[in-house]
């Protein structure tokens, strides 16, 4: 009996796939959406050759390791770790991902964000508090897991050394690798 039971409803569920497959989506229901893909500012100028991950920050606010806007990362060191434990401070900006409508400028966030940068060189956990969001330690992550401009200075960095800002499509973020 009870196997005759698993065959019919191995049979009933076969049968609602092959359906499923032949029919597709119901009639009335839409195309899904791509994904829009990040959209870069290109100039019709040939591209600048591509600065290595430990460039200084738009605007020389020498905090550490950044990458100006609309360059392109250069390949991590051979020597990069797979996984890194850090601490994050997020400065949100008008358009960002899960920024708030009443959110700054982004010039303003810009400043802002470097400024973070400079304090948390000296105090990271008081630079935390002046970031829209952000952990002193935000745990470990692995490699692939950002954006890779970010995921560039992050994995740059030494130990202990702060980096950034690096402009994302959440905010800038402001790095402080921990080990």
């Amino acid at each position: 009996m009870t196997r005759s039971l698993a065959i019919v409803f191995a049979v009933f569920v076969a049968a609602a796939a092959a359906y499923v497959v032949v029919r597709g989506r119901p009639h009335g229901a839409a195309a899904p959406e791509p994904h829009p893909a990040p959209v870069a500012s290109v100039s019709a100028a040939a591209p600048p050759a591509p600065e290595p991950a430990t460039a200084a920050p738009a605007g020389g606010g020498g905090a550490g390791p950044g990458l100006p806007q609309g360059e392109e990362t250069a390949p991590l060191a051979s020597g990069a770790p797979r996984q890194v434990v850090f601490g994050v401070a997020l400065v949100w900006y008008r358009g960002a991902e899960s920024a708030p409508s009443n959110a700054r400028s982004k010039d303003e966030a810009r400043a802002l964000a470097e400024s973070i940068a400079e304090e948390a060189k000296k105090d990271f956990g008081a630079a935390v508090k002046r970031a829209d969001t952000g952990f002193d330690d935000a745990g470990a992550i692995q490699r692939t897991v950002l954006e890779p401009a970010a995921e560039a200075v992050l994995f740059s960095l030494e130990a202990g050394a702060v980096g950034g800002p690096v402009d994302s499509p959440r905010g800038f973020y402001v790095f402080r690798r921990i080990e």
